[in-house]
Protein backbone atom coordinates (compact mmCIF):
# COMPACT_ATOMS: atom_id res chain seq x y z
CA UNK A 1 0.00 0.00 0.00
CA UNK A 2 2.95 2.12 -0.72
CA UNK A 3 2.43 4.84 -3.60
CA UNK A 4 4.65 6.61 -5.74
CA UNK A 5 4.71 10.15 -7.02
CA UNK A 6 6.25 11.38 -10.10
CA UNK A 7 7.23 15.03 -11.27
CA UNK A 8 7.42 15.05 -14.98
CA UNK A 9 10.85 14.90 -15.71
CA UNK A 10 11.83 13.31 -12.47
CA UNK A 11 14.06 9.71 -12.07
CA UNK A 12 11.95 7.45 -10.65
CA UNK A 13 14.63 6.64 -8.14
CA UNK A 14 14.42 10.47 -6.51
CA UNK A 15 10.03 9.90 -6.90
CA UNK A 16 8.89 10.01 -2.96
CA UNK A 17 6.77 7.23 -1.60
CA UNK A 18 3.26 8.26 -0.27
CA UNK A 19 1.86 5.69 2.32
CA UNK A 20 -2.04 5.30 1.80
CA UNK A 21 -3.76 6.52 4.84
CA UNK A 22 -7.40 5.39 3.20
CA UNK A 23 -7.10 2.15 4.36
CA UNK A 24 -9.16 1.08 7.60
CA UNK A 25 -6.77 -1.78 8.80
CA UNK A 26 -9.28 -2.35 11.33
CA UNK A 27 -12.16 -2.91 8.55
CA UNK A 28 -9.76 -4.74 6.41
CA UNK A 29 -8.93 -7.35 9.00
CA UNK A 30 -12.62 -7.48 9.86
CA UNK A 31 -12.94 -7.98 6.48
CA UNK A 32 -10.98 -11.31 6.05
CA UNK A 33 -12.78 -12.77 9.03
CA UNK A 34 -16.07 -11.92 6.87
CA UNK A 35 -14.65 -14.21 3.87
CA UNK A 36 -15.24 -17.38 6.12
CA UNK A 37 -19.06 -16.16 6.81
CA UNK A 38 -21.12 -18.65 5.36
CA UNK A 39 -24.48 -16.40 6.25
CA UNK A 40 -22.54 -13.16 3.71
CA UNK A 41 -22.76 -15.70 0.86
CA UNK A 42 -26.46 -16.43 1.06
CA UNK A 43 -28.90 -13.87 0.06
CA UNK A 44 -31.81 -12.27 2.56
CA UNK A 45 -34.59 -13.91 0.48
CA UNK A 46 -32.73 -16.82 0.08
CA UNK A 47 -36.16 -18.96 0.57
CA UNK A 48 -37.48 -16.09 -1.66
CA UNK A 49 -35.49 -17.07 -4.77
CA UNK A 50 -34.36 -20.98 -4.24
CA UNK A 51 -37.20 -22.61 -6.28
CA UNK A 52 -37.93 -22.03 -9.62
CA UNK A 53 -41.77 -20.74 -10.56
CA UNK A 54 -41.29 -19.47 -13.96
CA UNK A 55 -43.03 -21.95 -16.85
CA UNK A 56 -41.61 -22.38 -20.06
CA UNK A 57 -44.32 -23.49 -21.77
CA UNK A 58 -42.45 -26.21 -23.21
CA UNK A 59 -42.93 -29.73 -23.15
CA UNK A 60 -41.58 -31.95 -19.80
CA UNK A 61 -41.24 -31.01 -16.17
CA UNK A 62 -39.85 -27.38 -14.95
CA UNK A 63 -36.92 -26.85 -13.43
CA UNK A 64 -37.00 -27.21 -9.28
CA UNK A 65 -34.62 -24.79 -8.69
CA UNK A 66 -33.98 -21.16 -10.01
CA UNK A 67 -30.24 -20.30 -11.41
CA UNK A 68 -30.09 -18.17 -8.84
CA UNK A 69 -30.04 -20.57 -6.22
CA UNK A 70 -26.88 -22.75 -8.50
CA UNK A 71 -25.04 -19.92 -8.64
CA UNK A 72 -25.61 -19.44 -4.28
CA UNK A 73 -24.62 -23.50 -4.35
CA UNK A 74 -21.68 -23.17 -6.53
CA UNK A 75 -20.34 -20.02 -4.90
CA UNK A 76 -20.25 -21.73 -1.92
CA UNK A 77 -18.18 -24.24 -3.51
CA UNK A 78 -15.42 -22.10 -4.54
CA UNK A 79 -15.74 -20.23 -1.34
CA UNK A 80 -14.55 -23.67 0.74
CA UNK A 81 -13.00 -25.48 -2.15
CA UNK A 82 -16.04 -28.12 -1.45
CA UNK A 83 -16.67 -30.91 -4.00
CA UNK A 84 -20.25 -30.94 -5.34
CA UNK A 85 -21.20 -33.97 -3.35
CA UNK A 86 -20.03 -32.13 0.02
CA UNK A 87 -21.69 -28.95 -1.35
CA UNK A 88 -24.85 -31.10 -1.32
CA UNK A 89 -24.70 -32.39 2.51
CA UNK A 90 -23.15 -29.07 3.42
CA UNK A 91 -26.17 -27.55 3.07
CA UNK A 92 -28.69 -29.72 3.84
CA UNK A 93 -27.07 -29.77 6.95
CA UNK A 94 -26.90 -25.62 7.29
CA UNK A 95 -31.07 -25.37 5.97
CA UNK A 96 -31.21 -28.26 8.71
CA UNK A 97 -29.74 -25.95 11.60
CA UNK A 98 -31.30 -22.94 10.81
CA UNK A 99 -34.44 -23.89 10.61
CA UNK A 100 -34.85 -23.07 6.50
CA UNK A 101 -37.19 -25.35 4.75
CA UNK A 102 -34.85 -25.89 1.73
CA UNK A 103 -33.02 -28.70 0.38
CA UNK A 104 -29.97 -28.55 -1.65
CA UNK A 105 -29.62 -29.70 -5.42
CA UNK A 106 -28.18 -33.43 -5.99
CA UNK A 107 -24.64 -32.87 -7.12
CA UNK A 108 -25.80 -34.61 -10.17
CA UNK A 109 -28.16 -31.65 -11.09
CA UNK A 110 -25.17 -28.78 -9.97
CA UNK A 111 -23.18 -30.09 -12.34
CA UNK A 112 -25.32 -30.37 -15.04
CA UNK A 113 -26.50 -26.79 -14.77
CA UNK A 114 -22.92 -25.48 -14.45
CA UNK A 115 -22.86 -26.75 -17.97
CA UNK A 116 -25.26 -24.11 -19.21
CA UNK A 117 -24.85 -21.55 -16.59
CA UNK A 118 -25.13 -18.32 -17.71
CA UNK A 119 -22.68 -15.82 -15.24
CA UNK A 120 -22.50 -12.04 -15.52
CA UNK A 121 -19.56 -9.93 -14.33
CA UNK A 122 -19.62 -8.33 -11.08
CA UNK A 123 -18.22 -5.11 -10.79
CA UNK A 124 -18.52 -2.55 -7.97
CA UNK A 125 -16.83 0.18 -8.82
CA UNK A 126 -15.94 2.29 -11.73
CA UNK A 127 -13.12 5.01 -11.52
CA UNK A 128 -12.23 7.74 -14.75
CA UNK A 129 -8.78 7.78 -16.03
CA UNK A 130 -8.27 4.42 -15.12
CA UNK A 131 -5.94 1.99 -16.82
CA UNK A 132 -6.18 -1.90 -17.82
CA UNK A 133 -3.50 -4.22 -16.65
CA UNK A 134 -3.72 -7.68 -18.98
CA UNK A 135 -1.69 -10.58 -18.50
CA UNK A 136 -2.52 -14.33 -18.88
CA UNK A 137 -1.98 -17.46 -16.37
CA UNK A 138 -2.44 -20.92 -16.71
CA UNK A 139 -5.28 -23.06 -14.33
CA UNK A 140 -4.37 -26.42 -14.34
CA UNK A 141 -7.18 -28.83 -15.01
CA UNK A 142 -7.86 -31.47 -12.58
CA UNK A 143 -6.49 -35.22 -13.98
CA UNK A 144 -3.43 -37.56 -13.70
CA UNK A 145 -0.73 -35.52 -11.76
CA UNK A 146 2.51 -34.46 -12.24
CA UNK A 147 4.23 -37.71 -10.15
CA UNK A 148 1.50 -40.38 -11.73
CA UNK A 149 3.30 -39.32 -15.12
CA UNK A 150 6.40 -39.28 -13.89
CA UNK A 151 6.35 -42.45 -12.13
CA UNK A 152 4.30 -44.44 -15.43
CA UNK A 153 6.96 -43.15 -18.00
CA UNK A 154 3.85 -41.18 -18.83
CA UNK A 155 4.96 -37.67 -21.56
CA UNK A 156 1.98 -36.69 -22.64
CA UNK A 157 1.59 -32.94 -22.84
CA UNK A 158 0.20 -31.29 -19.68
CA UNK A 159 -3.30 -29.75 -20.28
CA UNK A 160 -3.91 -26.45 -18.85
CA UNK A 161 -6.93 -24.25 -18.95
CA UNK A 162 -5.60 -20.58 -19.58
CA UNK A 163 -6.87 -17.31 -18.46
CA UNK A 164 -6.83 -14.01 -19.66
CA UNK A 165 -7.34 -11.11 -17.24
CA UNK A 166 -8.01 -7.41 -17.56
CA UNK A 167 -7.57 -5.28 -14.58
CA UNK A 168 -8.15 -1.87 -13.07
CA UNK A 169 -5.42 -0.43 -12.03
CA UNK A 170 -7.12 2.08 -9.34
CA UNK A 171 -10.13 -0.14 -7.71
CA UNK A 172 -7.83 -3.25 -8.46
CA UNK A 173 -11.10 -5.18 -9.82
CA UNK A 174 -11.29 -7.59 -12.33
CA UNK A 175 -12.73 -6.12 -15.25
CA UNK A 176 -12.20 -8.59 -18.33
CA UNK A 177 -11.98 -12.05 -18.35
CA UNK A 178 -11.75 -14.92 -20.76
CA UNK A 179 -10.68 -18.82 -20.69
CA UNK A 180 -9.10 -20.22 -23.82
CA UNK A 181 -6.66 -23.56 -23.86
CA UNK A 182 -2.87 -23.51 -24.04
CA UNK A 183 -2.42 -22.70 -27.50
CA UNK A 184 -4.15 -19.75 -27.52
CA UNK A 185 -1.36 -16.72 -27.27
CA UNK A 186 -1.98 -13.68 -25.13
CA UNK A 187 -2.27 -11.38 -27.76
CA UNK A 188 -5.38 -13.19 -29.91
CA UNK A 189 -7.57 -12.56 -26.35
CA UNK A 190 -6.69 -9.03 -25.97
CA UNK A 191 -9.46 -7.66 -28.56
CA UNK A 192 -12.03 -9.57 -26.39
CA UNK A 193 -10.87 -8.05 -23.43
CA UNK A 194 -11.37 -4.74 -24.33
CA UNK A 195 -14.70 -4.81 -25.55
CA UNK A 196 -15.47 -5.83 -21.94
CA UNK A 197 -14.06 -2.77 -20.40
CA UNK A 198 -16.10 0.61 -19.73
CA UNK A 199 -15.20 4.31 -21.10
CA UNK A 200 -13.39 5.28 -18.29
CA UNK A 201 -10.41 3.17 -19.55
CA UNK A 202 -7.62 5.59 -20.67
CA UNK A 203 -4.94 3.21 -21.17
CA UNK A 204 -3.82 -0.54 -21.04
CA UNK A 205 -0.29 -1.98 -20.00
CA UNK A 206 0.69 -5.40 -20.73
CA UNK A 207 3.91 -7.60 -21.11
CA UNK A 208 5.84 -8.28 -24.58
CA UNK A 209 3.02 -10.86 -25.50
CA UNK A 210 0.90 -7.68 -26.59
CA UNK A 211 3.65 -6.26 -28.76
CA UNK A 212 2.00 -6.85 -31.68
CA UNK A 213 0.14 -5.04 -34.40
CA UNK A 214 -3.62 -6.61 -33.62
CA UNK A 215 -3.41 -5.30 -30.43
CA UNK A 216 -1.81 -1.87 -31.02
CA UNK A 217 -4.69 -1.84 -33.33
CA UNK A 218 -7.39 -2.63 -30.82
CA UNK A 219 -5.75 -0.41 -28.79
CA UNK A 220 -6.11 2.52 -31.60
CA UNK A 221 -9.73 1.41 -31.92
CA UNK A 222 -10.85 2.26 -28.33
CA UNK A 223 -8.99 5.32 -27.67
CA UNK A 224 -6.50 3.39 -25.41
CA UNK A 225 -2.90 4.59 -24.78
CA UNK A 226 -1.28 1.23 -25.29
CA UNK A 227 1.82 0.83 -23.15
CA UNK A 228 3.33 -2.57 -24.13
CA UNK A 229 6.51 -4.28 -23.07
CA UNK A 230 8.76 -3.97 -26.13
CA UNK A 231 10.32 -7.41 -27.62
CA UNK A 232 14.17 -7.87 -27.77
CA UNK A 233 15.51 -7.09 -31.75
CA UNK A 234 12.22 -4.84 -32.11
CA UNK A 235 12.78 -2.39 -35.01
CA UNK A 236 11.16 0.64 -35.63
CA UNK A 237 8.42 1.22 -38.75
CA UNK A 238 8.28 5.16 -39.59
CA UNK A 239 5.59 5.29 -41.57
CA UNK A 240 2.72 3.58 -39.62
CA UNK A 241 0.85 5.73 -37.97
CA UNK A 242 -0.90 2.64 -35.76
CA UNK A 243 2.83 1.97 -34.42
CA UNK A 244 3.76 5.36 -33.31
CA UNK A 245 3.63 4.62 -29.77
CA UNK A 246 5.55 1.47 -30.39
CA UNK A 247 8.22 3.60 -32.58
CA UNK A 248 8.46 6.48 -29.76
CA UNK A 249 9.43 3.46 -26.89
CA UNK A 250 12.19 2.02 -28.80
CA UNK A 251 13.73 4.91 -29.69
CA UNK A 252 13.37 6.40 -25.97
CA UNK A 253 14.95 2.78 -24.93
CA UNK A 254 17.79 3.05 -27.70
CA UNK A 255 18.82 6.34 -27.45
CA UNK A 256 18.49 7.35 -23.49
CA UNK A 257 20.50 6.27 -20.55
CA UNK A 258 18.85 3.29 -19.37
CA UNK A 259 16.24 3.74 -21.90
CA UNK A 260 14.11 0.57 -20.65
CA UNK A 261 14.42 1.66 -17.16
CA UNK A 262 13.49 5.17 -18.14
CA UNK A 263 10.40 4.34 -20.40
CA UNK A 264 9.02 2.04 -17.80
CA UNK A 265 9.30 4.82 -15.12
CA UNK A 266 7.79 7.74 -17.78
CA UNK A 267 5.08 5.59 -19.07
CA UNK A 268 4.22 3.59 -15.40
CA UNK A 269 4.87 0.41 -16.69
CA UNK A 270 5.94 -0.94 -12.88
CA UNK A 271 1.27 -1.07 -12.02
CA UNK A 272 1.44 -3.79 -14.55
CA UNK A 273 2.63 -5.68 -11.59
CA UNK A 274 -0.83 -5.73 -10.07
CA UNK A 275 -2.40 -7.68 -12.97
CA UNK A 276 0.15 -10.76 -11.34
CA UNK A 277 -1.12 -9.82 -7.82
CA UNK A 278 -4.63 -10.95 -9.07
CA UNK A 279 -3.57 -14.22 -9.86
CA UNK A 280 -1.97 -14.50 -6.87
CA UNK A 281 -4.69 -14.05 -4.82
CA UNK A 282 -6.76 -15.97 -7.05
CA UNK A 283 -4.70 -18.95 -6.93
CA UNK A 284 -4.27 -18.54 -3.32
CA UNK A 285 -7.97 -18.53 -2.29
CA UNK A 286 -9.32 -20.51 -4.48
CA UNK A 287 -5.89 -23.25 -5.10
CA UNK A 288 -4.17 -23.44 -8.72
CA UNK A 289 -6.52 -26.07 -10.75
CA UNK A 290 -10.51 -26.14 -11.58
CA UNK A 291 -12.21 -29.37 -10.83
CA UNK A 292 -14.67 -29.31 -13.45
CA UNK A 293 -13.77 -31.42 -16.75
CA UNK A 294 -16.19 -29.90 -19.46
CA UNK A 295 -14.65 -26.65 -20.73
CA UNK A 296 -17.97 -24.70 -20.50
CA UNK A 297 -18.52 -25.53 -16.32
CA UNK A 298 -14.99 -24.70 -16.17
CA UNK A 299 -15.90 -21.29 -17.79
CA UNK A 300 -18.63 -21.08 -15.13
CA UNK A 301 -15.73 -21.61 -12.74
CA UNK A 302 -13.81 -19.20 -13.08
CA UNK A 303 -16.47 -16.85 -13.46
CA UNK A 304 -17.47 -17.37 -10.23
CA UNK A 305 -14.32 -16.96 -8.47
CA UNK A 306 -13.63 -13.44 -10.21
CA UNK A 307 -17.45 -12.25 -8.89
CA UNK A 308 -16.38 -13.76 -5.63
CA UNK A 309 -12.43 -11.80 -5.79
CA UNK A 310 -14.19 -8.41 -6.54
CA UNK A 311 -16.72 -8.70 -3.61
CA UNK A 312 -13.82 -9.35 -1.57
CA UNK A 313 -11.61 -6.63 -2.94
CA UNK A 314 -14.42 -3.91 -2.82
CA UNK A 315 -14.94 -5.30 0.75
CA UNK A 316 -11.43 -5.25 1.81
CA UNK A 317 -10.83 -1.47 0.55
Amino acid sequence: HVLFEQKKGENMQNSKPIVNTKINWKNYNRSLGERANIFSHLPENVEEIWYNRTLTGKRGTPKTYSDRAIIVCLTIAEVYRLPLRQTEGFLNNLFLQIGLNLTCPNYTVLSRRRKVLEIKKTIYRYESDDALLVDASGMKITGDGEWHREYHDEFRRKTWLKLHLGVSWKTRQILAFACTPSNITDGKMFPELLTQVSRSITECIGDGAYDNRLCYESAQKHNLRPVFSIRTGAVEHADDIVLAPRNKAIDTIKNVVDGEKAWKAETGYHRRSLVENAFFRCKTIFGPRVSAKIFSSQIVQMALRINILNRFMTQSR
